[in-house]
């Protein structure tokens, strides 16, 4: 059977879709992880490699990586592409005729944040639906998880580059602009420009009951968790309401 189109999502919890329909996983969370290191990684691992990270244990790495191989090669192949490359030696996957969200991200902002358009920047907010592949830490697999947690953190760093050049570009749309603030805030609560963006867009929009209990919301923060007080850009945003 052809498959039309396929897309892959790893900006959130891990999704294959065919023609728009969202597919079974494999139950094996670690079938699930090797899909979605091999997408990501986008290049061919020895076969050695894959199972140092998914499977070094007493039992046959080699047989588990065969099996799960056999559990992702319908998710990504068809009658007309073989995407999961195998042979002796490594294992690749190509991402000929697959719309992966990560990749797209990448790609829009191929220049740097800077350079990209505040289109390029809008297109690749948009595809994050959370943070990097949720849910799919392995911790007892502690190579898989030094990549999974290096990985996420790259990802994350660069959502909130997009976030904040978007939140910066768009001080004309304050209403617009706050979207994308709120959104940085809501993944690193602890950054307080973050909050004294949001303080400042809901000032300019008039909504000041909302800007107080921002600055309050942050200032509670800052003192529990980091046991810090406001700073002086805060306090001044906090004042020009």
């Amino acid at each position: 059977m052809r498959i039309k189109a396929v897309e892959i999502r790893l900006l959130g919890e891990l999704e294959v879709t065919h023609d728009g329909r969202p597919q079974p996983l494999p139950a094996s969370k670690k079938t699930r992880a090797l899909l979605a290191y091999l997408v990501a990684t986008a290049r061919p691992h020895l076969r050695e490699r894959l199972c140092a990270l998914l499977w070094d244990g007493p039992d046959d790495p080699r047989a588990a990586l065969r099996w799960s191989l056999t559990k992702i090669r319908p998710l990504l192949d068809d009658a007309t592409e073989t995407r999961l490359g195998c042979d002796r030696e490594r294992v690749g996957f190509s991402s000929e005729g697959i719309a992966v969200d990560l990749a797209a991200v990448r790609q829009e902002i191929g220049g740097g944040v800077e350079a990209a358009t505040t289109a390029a920047l809008r297109r690749a907010a948009g595809r994050f639906r959370g943070e990097l592949l949720e849910g799919l830490d392995l911790a007892g697999c502690y190579r898989y998880h030094e990549w999974y947690v290096a990985e996420r953190e790259s990802v994350r760093a660069l959502r909130v580059a997009i976030l904040v050049a978007l939140t910066d570009r768009l001080g004309d749309a304050p209403e617009e602009a706050l979207r994308y603030a709120r959104e940085r805030v809501a993944i690193d609560p602890l950054a307080e420009t973050a909050h004294v963006a949001v303080v400042k867009l809901l000032g300019k929009l008039g909504r000041l009951r909302e800007a107080q209990q921002q600055y309050e919301s942050c200032r509670r923060i800052l003192q529990a968790e980091l046991g810090a007080r406001t700073s002086a850009e805060l306090e001044q945003a906090r004042m020009a309401l």
